[in-house]
């Protein structure tokens, strides 16, 4: 593993194969760990060609030593740099650092996220964890996408597909206690459609995933901050990592395989109505998933 300066650091990690050969060149940012680690992993695993990028440069080299596992060496490539997506230079050179590794970047999937690790009233919310959730969610998203438009487009007719991580809020829903995270994601479905509007006739798509209720670190800190009944709904509906990657990564394969030209936007889903039925009727069946994530200590069923 070599580790490079510059504008931006980049670490590499070559395992068998070299870029340009096999399966898809994929880009995660929030790759180092939770939703944005479990999909680089299934990734590798399909047999792509993985870049993932994060802000801690420790947490990076250990997620690119264990993606560089033999188990994971599927891909032939796992590489990574250390990228602040709130930073335009640090994301520009993320998209110049990558291509190189990859080749080419097929798709491009804008996982980076953050709610500051907190659950508070926005009035009790100290000021630079609002700066953090607003750059890396907000700033972050448009960064990300429009370097990887500039990107595609440089890649002529094979063009590419960006994939939008969309989160609680995004269908307008309150989110009290991480009001700034809500207020974020909310303008994904706008941002979304705008640019598929700016897109239209190119070989580039522009998709939304939502992954429904991923229990990570960001919800870790979230225990008993909405009641029993709130421990309730997360151990009901949310998911582990690996369970949710392991569901959406064959749907963005899909649309990424799909071909070239112009392309229609998808909206993928992992917590469709149907999953949500089975779990609550399992629940009440056999109490199967209570206290999975969160106690449940007031609840009887």
């Amino acid at each position: 593993m070599l580790v490079w300066g510059g504008t931006m650091q980049r670490v590499a990690g070559a395992v068998a194969g070299a870029a340009g050969q096999g399966g898809h060149g994929v880009v995660i940012t929030g790759g180092t760990r939770g939703l944005g680690r479990a999909l680089a992993e299934r990734h590798l695993l399909s047999g792509d060609r993985v870049f993932i990028a994060g802000r801690d440069e420790a947490r990076l080299e250990q997620a690119l030593s264990e993606l560089a596992a033999p188990a994971l060496a599927g891909g032939g490539l796992v590489g990574g740099a250390v990228c602040d997506v709130g930073v335009a230079s640090q994301v520009e050179e993320l998209g110049r650092s990558a291509l190189e590794e990859l080749g080419e970047i097929n798709g491009f999937i804008c996982n980076a996220a953050s709610n500051g690790y907190l659950y508070e009233k926005l009035a009790d919310t100290p000021v630079e964890k609002l700066q953090e959730v607003v750059l890396t969610n907000a700033l972050g998203m448009l960064l990300c996408a429009r370097e990887a438009i500039r990107v595609m487009r440089r890649q002529g007719d094979r063009g590419g597909d960006i994939f939008l991580l969309t989160g609680a809020g995004s269908d307008g829903t309150a989110t009290s206690l991480y009001a700034s995270y809500g207020f974020t994601k909310a303008g994904l479905p706008q941002l979304a459609a705008s640019l598929r509007k700016e897109l239209e006739g190119e070989p580039i798509g522009l998709h939304t995933m939502s992954p429904g209720i991923v229990f990570t670190d960001l919800l870790k800190g979230g225990e008993d901050k909405f009641g029993q009944m709130g421990n309730f709904a997360v151990n009901l509906i949310g998911e582990d990592a690996e369970t949710v990657a392991s569901d959406l990564v064959p749907k963005v394969r899909e649309v990424i395989g799909a071909g070239s030209g112009p392309r229609k936007g998808k909206d993928l889903q992992f917590l469709t109505p149907d999953k949500i039925l089975a779990k609550l009727s399992a629940r009440l069946l056999s109490k199967e998933g209570k206290a999975r994530f969160y106690n449940e200590d007031k609840i009887w069923f």
